[in-house]
């Protein structure tokens, strides 16, 4: 089971890093057409409201409350009522969000003056902002009918398609600026519109694999206990998202008041830790999730341990390098990358500051992530969210205070520390309610792969001037430092490596 667990996670894995690929040359062609000016931090503002909206009711609630129902239903009731359940649950979904989007279009001048508070001096930028957020408000609709989509696959162990949706986004913003947006008055708009038609196509590219698997059919309008179960599910993770979302918006409005270009910075440094994260922290909250889920319809809590704890010894060996990694390499990485055309050094050192920090938290924002998930199979989503809330207190009282003597970096600070509460948490109570999850054979793991990865460290902050020389000699000390401890996490790596060749 463990192998089976580690494949699936090569396959999201590979997948994801295709996506992520594209993503970064994305954010190259994005940067170094609007640098680190004014209409970049726009631009971003703008596109944090329906990413707000899209954890709230998307690839956030959505999946978490439906991927256990649908899975108990696939188990109990078959194939054929599973697939009823999800046309309930399109139909539904469609008429909300419809709702949703024109709500969103109407108030938008009011909600871009409640998180830019900031600008209220800058009428310019504030118009702007509310253009280009009409402009990308429909993407929540589009999104969230890809989550969907994404539940369903996952479910059926279909993880490569819907992990590899993501890619349409980057690909039209990248066509976005190459054609649309030498043709604009305003140039940023027509990145806007690259975003709204990025959403779209990420639903129609999983349609096909749905049609072939019979789960896509005439929609039904009507609610039935299972999607009012779904919905009881969604409510309280909904709520969690959005605090999470909240603690965003509170960095953003805090670098508002900051020089011009933190908010850039923060995205940019949330975009480059984002990518160790989605790969090797996502990817096994992603396969976890229904694996887990499975486990808790059948009533084997055994076998729902052990897939957190594997869960949680494979992001440690992956990420406390990356964590190491980031922190010595940030600064010639942001150069390499976005340091072109209109992006100057000030934007690199500002991106590299917040990275730094972000990069502390990285195995917690991935712990929270697996911890949330297991309380999702076993259907309590009340937990996760009250812990969130605290978190969201702890993540807002920090901002203020850490701002202050470290600038952007203190708002990153103050985002991984809260993360780290919040994980600490979600264990707490987690073997509190299903018992021993394997803190022994974790913790002997981390010891390993610490010393392991702090010799990489070393290696890299010595070689540091030749970029690509330091990140391959650091991936070799690594890897050859744990074989030689012998840490166990290593042959599930050589499972998923073998995977993404395939991939």
């Amino acid at each position: 089971m463990s192998t089976k667990i580690a494949k699936s996670i090569g396959t999201v894995s590979g997948a994801t890093l295709l996506s992520r690929v594209l993503g970064y040359v994305r954010d190259m062609v994005v940067a170094s057409r609007f640098g680190n000016g004014w209409a970049a931090d726009t631009f971003y503002l703008a596109f944090r409201i329906p990413n707000l909206l899209r954890d709230l009711l998307g690839e956030g609630s959505l999946s978490s409350g439906f991927i256990p129902v649908f899975s108990e239903c696939l188990v109990k009731k078959g194939k054929d009522e599973a697939a009823t359940l999800y046309s309930a649950c399109l139909g539904i979904l469609l008429v909300i969000l419809s709702g949703v989007t024109l709500l969103g279009m109407i108030f938008a001048p009011a909600i871009v003056r409640i998180i830019a508070w900031g600008w209220w001096d800058k009428p310019e930028q504030l118009a702007l902002a509310v253009k280009l957020t009409r402009i990308m408000f429909p993407f929540i609709a589009f999104i969230s009918l890809s989550a969907l989509a994404m539940g369903v696959l996952n479910s059926l162990q279909v993880f490569f398609i819907p992990a590899v949706a993501p890619m349409m986004l980057s690909l039209f913003e990248i066509a976005a600026v190459v054609w649309l947006v030498p043709l604009m008055k305003v140039p940023v708009e027509g990145l806007a519109w690259g975003v709204l038609l990025g959403g779209l196509f990420q639903f129609l590219w999983q349609l096909p694999a749905l049609v072939k698997k019979g789960f896509f059919q005439t929609l039904i309008f009507r609610i039935t206990p299972e999607v009012k179960k779904i919905g009881f599910l969604m409510v309280p993770v909904a709520i969690g998202s959005g605090v999470r979302q909240i603690n965003v918006l509170v960095d953003q409005v805090c670098a508002s008041f900051l020089q011009d270009g933190s908010i850039m910075a923060l995205y940019y440094a949330n975009r480059l830790y984002q990518l160790p994260l989605a790969l090797f922290g996502i990817s096994v909250a992603t396969v976890a999730l229904p694996a887990m889920s499975l486990a808790a319809a059948k009533q084997d809590l055994s076998q729902l341990k052990q897939t957190f704890s594997l869960s949680i010894r494979m992001t440690m060996f992956t990420l406390i390098p990356s964590m190491i990694g980031l922190i010595v390499l940030g600064q010639p990485i942001i150069k390499l990358l976005f340091e072109h055309g209109s992006f100057n050094a000030q934007g690199t050192s500002l991106t590299a500051l917040a990275l730094a920090f972000y990069a502390l938290g990285l195995i917690f924002f991935a712990g929270v992530k697996i911890g949330a998930s297991a309380f999702y199979a076993l259907q309590d989503t009340k937990t996760p969210v009250k812990i969130a809330m605290a978190a969201m207190v702890l993540n807002t009282v920090l901002n203020i205070i850490l701002m202050r003597f470290l600038r952007v970096g203190g708002l990153a600070l103050a985002t991984s520390i809260a993360a780290a509460f919040n994980m600490a948490a979600l264990i707490y109570i987690l073997r509190q309610r299903i018992g021993a999850l394997g803190a022994r054979q974790i913790w002997v793991s981390i010891q390993k792969v610490l010393l392991a990865a702090t010799a990489m460290g070393v290696v890299c902050f010595f070689t540091r001037q030749w970029i690509i020389i330091a990140l391959v000699l650091g991936i070799l000390i690594y890897i050859g430092i744990a074989y030689l401890l012998k840490i166990e996490e290593l042959k599930y790596v050589k499972d998923f490596i073998s995977v993404k060749r395939k991939a």
